[in-house]
């Protein structure tokens, strides 16, 4: 929908850690709109949190009272230099969970935790519900979802630049189902072996602070994500993939768990569950480095080749592990 001066008689607070996208749609409802109003010429199928137009994040800062640096803090690009390169309109880094524009559209995509939704004071979408390495919620120490229980149906901000935003006949409000119109603070959930200290390690990614391969040597975060990006990748990537499942059970039962799609060819396009699973075997393999990863390589026949395309990703301490430890080739 496009307004040229849409009115706002009520000025809503974006809360702690609130999605732009969220924060936006709080606002329309609360002035009486079905779904936010954006200014004329503003592009509409762009991902609603990235935050890529500057001429529009000032329009919402004047038309709301709210400082530029508070919107520009709910969009991805708060994560610039921790999580992600670069956080733009067409660049899609590793982690981020992309949404969709159309209804057909189901999972991978944004998550959500029920528990958070249920609470009076938290039922809104987080910015770091985007981020796929956080597969747990760091307050009830439960997994989240990615999907809608009763239908399946990909969740906020999916839908969230359609006319009619949902698709049954009295929608409530924009977090429950688009498709069923289920409550998604309702959704089950529960709680994961170890799941502290992976909510502390995922909060820890997304602060950017420092991430300790041994007792040598401490990386940034985005070159951590970076490099446990490549190793999840092996596991999706045919030649790799297939070493891998010929190797110890250990990671052969976790490549042979993947449900691959004929075009999954990225972790962002796994499901949480899935996510999860790779995550919980490729983190072990970023300690005492490059001891752990490169004993990895040698059991599965891993050699320089399947790492070949990936490059590009990779942080120099990586590539120089690859090439100073792993063979050119499998022969």
């Amino acid at each position: 929908m496009a307004a040229t001066v849409p009115s706002y008689l009520v000025r809503v607070r974006p809360k702690e850690g609130q999605s732009l996208s969220s924060w936006r749609q709080d606002a329309a409802m609360a002035n009486g709109y079905d779904i936010y109003p954006v200014p004329r010429g503003a592009l509409g199928r762009v991902d609603p949190d990235a935050g890529a137009n500057p001429a529009e994040l000032d329009w919402l800062a004047r038309t709301h009272r709210v400082d530029l640096q508070t919107i520009e803090s709910r969009t991805l690009r708060a994560f610039e230099g921790t999580v992600f390169r670069l956080a733009r309109v067409r660049c899609h880094p590793p982690w981020l969970l992309r949404t969709r524009y159309s209804r057909g559209w189901q999972v991978p995509g944004p998550q959500y935790c029920p528990r958070c939704l249920a609470e009076a004071q938290g039922a809104y979408f987080r910015t770091s519900w985007r981020l796929g390495f956080a597969t747990l919620c760091p307050v009830h120490l439960c997994e989240v979802l990615d999907r809608c229980p009763a239908c399946g149906a990909g969740v906020w901000p999916v839908g969230a630049t359609v006319r009619q935003l949902f698709e049954v006949d009295e929608p409530p409000d924009y977090r429950c189902c688009i498709r069923c119109g289920f409550p998604l603070s309702a959704a089950p959930t529960k709680q994961l072996v170890a799941s502290q200290e992976a909510a502390r390690w995922a909060t820890s990614l997304i602060a950017g602070s420092p991430q300790e391969l041994s007792t040598h040597l401490s990386v940034a975060s985005v070159d951590y994500l970076q490099a446990l990006d490549a190793i999840c990748h092996l596991f999706i990537r045919k030649s790799a993939r297939r070493q891998i499942l010929l190797g110890p059970a250990v990671w052969a039962e976790a490549a042979r768990s993947l449900a691959l799609g004929r075009f999954t060819n990225q972790v962002e396009f796994l499901g949480v569950e899935d996510r999860r699973t790779l995550i919980d075997v490729a983190r072990p393999l970023l300690c005492e480095w490059p001891e752990a990863f490169v004993e990895f390589a040698r059991q599965t026949a891993l050699s320089r080749v399947h790492f070949s395309g990936a490059e590009r990703g990779m942080p120099e301490w990586m590539m120089s592990a690859v090439h100073q430890n792993l063979r050119k080739q499998v022969r």
